[in-house]
């Protein structure tokens, strides 16, 4: 792995980490996420689908089979540095609630 590869995949996670803090923390999904309260309001899981999905849909890895290992596995990483900065923003900033 070269310096540009792990500065892309660098940037890859923390892109998709935000798109999950996006979902799960913004008030642009705020309404959606009144309908799944448990499933949008958990950064580790949408993290995991968010992280699938864009492997799914930008990645060429190949064949089938490698293909669905390699989502999986970005679906994990994901969902990990996703957990991560959920964690570390709440602890930086606080909940980060809709204040009426």
């Amino acid at each position: 792995m070269t310096l540009s590869d792990a500065l892309r995949l660098g940037y890859q996670l923390f892109a998709l980490a935000g798109a999950t803090l996006i979902f799960c923390e913004g008030s642009l999904f705020a309404r959606v996420r009144r309908l799944w309260p448990k499933l949008l309001g958990c950064p580790q899981c949408v993290g995991f689908w968010v992280g699938l999905g864009a492997a799914l849909v930008l990645d060429r890895a190949g064949p089938w089979p490698r293909a669905l290992g390699a989502a999986f596995l970005s679906g994990c990483a994901t969902s990990l540095a996703s957990l991560l900065a959920s964690a570390l923003l709440v602890r930086l900033l606080g909940p980060l609630e809709d204040k009426e």
